[in-house]
């Protein structure tokens, strides 16, 4: 990953965020922010009465070391600001987009601008298994297909990227995916449900 930032890209117009549900983001939700950027990187934002969660996963060429939960809360009406042990982050938000910089342990600067949920299946998504936490980014396409991108690890720190089975589809289990483990030198292939993730 090469430094990159979306501070100077262009001057953004921050919305007054009583547009979201007639209210504040610090006292309601949940509101929920995906997409992906440029270089095939996805990632999620949900906020929830004032606390807020992020996962950020690389595409086919970044998924070995782009992948981090984040937690943080809301320091203002529009902005927020996440942490975990290695990874640090500042975004903007309106009612219809966030714009969101994360750092990752070396200083490399990750960007990404996200739409709001444009259907009830947008979201983040998890599952914890082999003793760590897979994540997942579901988006909207304007055309109305559901998109998902992720990354399954491992508590020796494998990581593998994560695939839905057959369309995208939100049902009592949660979404299934795949985990195509030969990718990289392991054998077989794992099959998950992810379920809902929040704050």
């Amino acid at each position: 990953m090469t430094s990159r930032s979306f501070w100077g890209h262009a001057s953004v117009s921050i919305l007054a965020v009583a547009a979201l549900a007639g209210g504040s983001l610090g006292c309601q939700g949940p509101f929920v922010w995906t997409g992906q950027n440029e270089n095939g990187e996805a990632a999620g934002m949900v906020v929830s009465d004032g606390d807020v969660l992020v996962y950020v996963c690389g595409g086919d060429q970044s998924f070995l070391t782009l992948h981090s939960w984040l937690n943080g809360e809301v320091i203002s009406n529009n902005s927020v600001q996440v942490y975990s042990e290695q990874w640090d982050g500042y975004g903007y938000l309106d009612s219809q987009s966030a714009w969101f910089d994360v750092s990752d342990p070396q200083g490399n600067f990750v960007s990404f601008q996200m739409d709001s949920a444009r259907d009830d299946i947008d979201g983040l998504y998890e599952v914890f298994d082999s003793g760590c936490r897979t994540g997942a980014v579901v988006w909207t396409d304007s055309a109305g297909e559901a998109h998902l991108q992720g990354v399954w690890c491992d508590e020796q720190g494998n990581r593998a990227q994560v695939t839905p089975v057959g369309p995208v589809t939100l049902t009592n289990e949660g979404i299934q995916v795949s985990i195509d483990l030969t990718q990289i030198g392991l054998t077989g292939e794992k099959t998950l449900y992810v379920t809902r993730a929040e704050p």
